[in-house]
């Protein structure tokens, strides 16, 4: 593009403010398509600039000028072409290295903070690219960035969608066709990568993001029949989760946040407040930031830093590690050697955090359930196909490949698993890996993204101790990078990039598929997947397949090969012809032939009097599962079942359909229900099942595999099976599936659970209850009474059994399931109600708790506490669910810091837990614990001491020294640990914070987020000898399990980001430990009711502790 042609950012308004200031400052104003013209922008306004030249600085107004790109051609990428194009006005006005540079804050509204995440990334891309660059200086000028209403936020992927087709209605007109508007809608992921590419590009800057709390009027138009009123881009949408981010809202509907202006501010308006801030530290951090570059020649702009290297150095540069209560100053500033007995204790416990040498083991075939299937035919031209797109290219000298994706799509019943299976078993050996992944909802892919880190030996093989989110990145790092060793014993021998086959089988979600695909590395995809638009979904080289069914000649091999003899090839010609050419059904009724030796002439016979009573074909290309009900040929194999088979069907119809396991089928003959509620002629006898069963594997309705015992069925068997049932069936059906599922979970008593030996099995139950919530859902079941509160306790034991492992970064499905429970449980009456409903409120207050969010915590465990003080004045006793109300309500004091109370409450739960007629020690260690820590933070160290001591020689008793039966022990030792750390008694809080470690280690797996906790106390006792390298492991650790939820952990972090900038900068590394000073201290400074009293240099570790919640510290 000559330089005539690009756009120049046009000056609205020049030199406003102060014309003695020497720091001069452009603001750039970027409009959305749609949005005000800029001439009714708040910020062009009279006050606003009244306001504007009352600040120290010299202030300019711009705007990037573009030609609308909506009219009947558009897409989505003339959005990335005006970024592209604002990005190209930036470097040549801005690109050279001049002696007074102007820092530049940015503005956008609406789409228009698009165009600027576009402009940004590429240039971050740039700069990583290249040495010191026009990107660079473009970059290092970036002082801040403020975007009006523009959506980000993808962890609700159709709110995120639906905001963007609303902004499309806003800005468009009768120029776009329906077509048009349904690539848009299909298309939408390619925003969301935007979104994406510049939350990973890490750019440093104070960002402001602005949603609006009015809702906005969608107007009529050709496209869109009815006018509506909207909130378009919530808060949730708008939050990009910048640790330099603050979240505001104006009291404005969408069109008109770039206004700017809200009466309800009174006298603080948040933007101006924002602006000043920035525009106070820019010319500052602008200058640092071009000396770091020249300096270094290192063009990253997360090296740079909102605040000096001289007040890092002044903050980090004090060796002393804070002690509360002022009991010692700190520490000498000279680092104490390490003592023999540190080393030997820190051994064992570093082995189990340090990474071992990760050589994956190649090669590696992962395909559960699944068995190669003997009975294949045809599908030829297909696998040619499949081997031309995804087949690994041999070169003679190794280089990086690109990926390679492939999709085969086609209804239900065609045979798209199967063609992927015998592609995955005939051509897995010219792959170094393969993996199979279920890949219709995110839990299962996840789950299995996870086991390909087990499979390929980068992790162990977890009991449910690791939490998936770590396992899953393991994966997700390797097939970015497969690296294999041409010499496995000798790593210096040389490496050279593996080649990987990923099969995402049932990819019927199109935003779960856009999700995932883009984070792999240079491998082959093979996607199955009823949704027509799954080729679409991959932006680079694919190839795609329209799966029909079966030409006659290879439908009449099937049926032969399965039947097992030659059939007169007329005769077999009609049956196939009949079937449609579908694979599925071929199989089906192949299976009735054989097993009821019949002729052709007696099969077609029967057949035709099916046919005189339904539709021959009802197949109809449906892309979403629930409209898929099968063929006719389906609908007859079900028919002709005996009735235990089908019972035992119908059953399976409600199960999640990837992996049944045998504990489970192994109870159908022991379910126990009234008449009323049980299905008809389900098996009553093991043998009975066993006989079902085996009518079902003969039919080829189910699968098993014989080595793990797991059964599979196919989802559109599913969904034909639970068409056909009439809706008094259907709640049969589901009433027994809930007490089949309630029979084999692993429950564990309210004073037990944290008992970590039942994780495994919760682990293969869970996939079932979640898959029985949407079926729920889905039919609109109306249970009974007994059915409906032992599904809703199923719902609280699966949510609370996710709190337990730890897995934060599924607080929003856990949050679904609990109040899905409390919804159905509080539409009936009794006393088991109001404990299944105190259950809830406990769940829900730990679930708040465990993610910082301690206005939920007060209200459930407030609810928790009135109910179960209720019910105990009208029993006239207390009881075990009160004791833990007052431990819960305990926690929520603790979290507001109001210590005094919360102690009370924890020795109410202590005095009532000792009333009972069932009281052991066990239940005390929790309240003890937390009893502990009240009394240590309220100074009270001896009293605190002296009550944790009794309480690890209590589990002492009760489990042995150093037990590992839940977090329990880990917890007591975690607090002796803190109380002896303020008291002076470092060596022995040394000794305590490992041990807990030690503990947690083997309880609750490195990835928890209370190991997390103590791997932060350990490393202060590493620094503290000088250990760096090894304090360096330890808070790596922590800050990768916090990892599994930026938002929820965010002071944690932050905390320990700010110790490991202390490590850092103990090493000697001043660069990478200003850049963590940074990230810590703004989390600080957005935390802070005050920012502006905060003073960057007397930041301390003390001040980090008071942010994070008091089991944390």
């Amino acid at each position: 593009m000559s330089l005539e042609k690009i756009a120049l950012p046009q000056v609205l308004q020049d030199s406003i403010g102060q014309n003695g200031s020497a720091d001069e400052i452009d603001i750039i104003l970027v409009a959305g398509p749609g949005s005000l013209p800029i001439e009714q922008w708040g910020i062009v306004s009279p006050s606003f600039l009244k306001e504007l030249s009352k600040l120290d600085h010299i202030f300019r107004l711009l705007t990037f000028k573009y030609d609308n790109p909506i009219n009947d051609r558009f897409t989505w990428r003339d959005l990335l072409a005006a970024g592209d194009l604002l990005l190209d006005s930036l470097l040549v006005s801005y690109g050279k290295d001049e002696q007074s540079p102007r820092p530049i804050i940015f503005i956008c509204h609406s789409l228009g903070g698009t165009f600027l995440k576009q402009a940004l990334s590429k240039l971050t891309k740039a700069n990583q690219d290249h040495q010191y660059s026009q990107s660079t200086h473009v970059l290092n000028l970036v002082s801040g960035l403020m975007f009006l209403g523009t959506p980000h936020n993808q962890l609700n992927q159709d709110a995120f969608k639906e905001s963007i087709m609303l902004l499309l209605k806003l800005c468009t007109n009768s120029t776009l066709n329906k077509q048009q508007l349904a690539d848009l809608s299909t298309e939408f992921w390619i925003l969301g990568d935007i979104a994406n590419r510049f939350q990973y590009s890490n750019i440093s800057v104070d960002i402001l993001s602005v949603y609006e709390s009015q809702s906005t009027k969608i107007e009529k138009t050709k496209l869109f029949a009815r006018s509506s009123k909207r909130i378009v881009v919530d808060k949730a949408l708008c939050t990009i989760s910048s640790p330099y981010e603050q979240i505001v809202s104006l009291n404005k509907d969408h069109l008109h946040l770039c206004e700017m202006l809200d009466d309800s501010f009174k006298d603080h308006n948040p933007i101006l407040h924002w602006l000043r801030s920035v525009a106070g530290n820019s010319r500052q951090n602008v200058t640092e930031r071009i000396a770091a570059s020249h300096a270094y020649n290192d063009p990253s702009p997360t090296a740079s830093s909102f605040s000096s290297f001289t007040v890092m150095r002044t903050a980090l540069g004090k060796t002393n590690i804070s002690i509360r209560k002022g009991i010692t100053e700190g520490f000498s500033g000279n680092a104490t050697e390490g003592s023999t007995s540190f080393d030997a204790e820190m051994i064992p416990i570093l082995d189990n955090l340090v990474p071992q040498r990760r050589v994956a083991k190649l090669p590696c075939f992962m395909v559960e359930t699944f068995q190669p299937n003997d009975n294949f035919i045809g599908r030829q031209g297909e696998l040619k196909l499949l081997d031309l797109a995804l087949l690994p290219s041999r070169p003679f000298i190794s280089t990086k490949q690109q990926q390679k994706y492939a999709a085969i799509c086609g209804m239900g019943g065609l045979g798209k698993t199967e063609i992927a299976l015998q592609f995955a078993f005939s051509r897995g050996r010219q792959y170094d890996a393969v993996f199979w992944l279920r890949a219709d909802n995110r839990e299962k892919l996840d789950t299995d993204l996870a086991k390909i880190a087990v499979y390929l030996g980068l992790a162990e093989q977890t009991d449910g101790t690791e939490t998936q989110l770590v396992l899953r990145e393991t994966a997700k790092g390797w097939l970015a990078n497969p690296k294999k060793y041409l010499n496995p014993e000798i790593d210096s021998i040389g490496t050279a990039d593996a080649n990987w086959l990923l099969v995402l089988d049932n990819a019927d979600d199109l935003d779960i598929l856009t999700d995932y695909t883009h984070f792999f590395g240079s491998g082959s995809v093979l996607v199955t997947s009823r949704h027509p638009l799954a080729k679409q979904s991959y932006r680079g080289a694919s190839i795609a397949i329209d799966l029909q069914p079966f030409e006659e000649n290879h439908a009449v091999d099937l049926l032969r090969k399965i039947t097992g003899e030659a059939r007169h090839s007329d005769q077999a010609l009609k049956i196939v012809q009949k079937l449609g050419g579908l694979p599925l059904a071929i199989s089906q009724m192949a299976g009735i032939i054989r097993r009821h030796m019949l002729t052709d002439t007696e099969f077609l016979n029967m057949y035709q009097d099916q046919a005189d009573r339904v539709a021959l074909y009802s197949l109809e290309m449906q892309p979403r599962r629930q409209a898929a009900r099968g063929s006719v040929a389906t609908t007859w194999a079900i028919e002709k079942l005996s009735s235990p088979a089908k019972a035992v069907l119908a059953l399976l119809a409600f199960m999640d359909p990837d992996k049944i396991p045998d504990c489970m089928t192994d109870q159908v003959s022991k379910i126990s229900l009234d008449s009323s509620d049980s299905f008809p002629n389900l098996p009553n006898t093991k043998i009975d099942f066993n006989f079902a069963r085996a009518e079902l594997l003969e039919r080829s309705l189910i699968r098993r595999n014989e080595k793990q015992g797991d059964l599979w069925i196919h989802r559109v068997l599913q969904d034909t099976v639970r068409g056909k049932l009439e809706d008094d069936e259907k709640f049969r059906a589901f009433a027994c599936t809930v007490e089949l599922l309630d029979s084999v979970w692993p429950k564990a008593s309210l004073d037990r659970r944290h008992n970590i030996d039942r994780w495994t099995l919760c682990q293969s139950i869970y996939p079932h209850i979640l898959f029985l919530r949407n079926i729920y859902l889905e039919y609109s079941i109306q249970a009974n009474a007994k059915v409906n509160i032992k599904f809703a306790t199923l719902l609280n034991e699966a949510g609370w059994w996710q709190l337990e492992k730890g897995n934060s970064h599924s607080s929003h499905i856990n949050r679904e399931l609990l109040r899905h429970a409390y919804q159905i449980g509080e539409r009936h009456q009794g006393r088991d109600v109001e404990d299944l409903l105190c259950d809830i409120h406990y769940s829900l207050g730990a679930v708040a708790n465990e993610t910082n969010d301690a206005d939920s915590c007060i209200k459930h465990n407030s609810a928790f506490l009135e109910m179960r003080l209720r019910i105990a004045k009208e029993q006239r006793r207390k009881d075990l669910r009160l004791g833990i109300a007052y431990n819960q309500i305990g926690t929520g004091w603790m979290m507001v810091k109001d210590y005094q109370r919360a102690a009370g409450c924890f020795q109410d739960a202590i005095d009532t837990y000792k009333s009972l007629p069932e009281f052991n020690k066990y239940m005390l260690s929790i309240p003890i614990a937390n009893l502990g820590l009240a009394n240590w933070l309220q100074g009270y160290f001896n009293e605190a001491f002296q009550g944790l001591l009794q309480g690890l020689r209590d589990r002492e008793e009760m489990w042995g020294f150093n037990d590992h039966e839940s977090f329990r022990t880990g917890r007591l030792l975690h607090a002796l640990g803190n109380v002896c750390f303020d008291q002076d008694r470092l060596e022995e809080s040394e000794s305590f914070h490992q041990r807990a470690l030690a503990s947690y280690q083997a309880a609750i797996g490195n990835n928890h987020h209370r190991t997390a906790d103590v791997c932060h106390k350990v490393a202060q006792h590493c620094l503290r000898h000088g250990k760096y390298e090894e304090a360096l492991i330890l808070v790596d650790q922590a800050l990768r399990a916090w990892g599994a939820d930026l938002e929820a952990y965010l002071q944690e972090i932050a905390r320990t980001s700010f110790l490991k900038a202390k490590i850092l900068f103990g090493l000697g590394d001043e660069e990478n430990a200003n850049r963590l000073f940074k990230q810590a201290a703004a989390t600080i400074t957005k935390l802070s009711r005050a920012p502006d009293a905060i003073d960057h240099k007397e930041l301390n570790e003390h001040v980090f502790d008071e942010i994070v919640t008091f089991w944390s510290r």
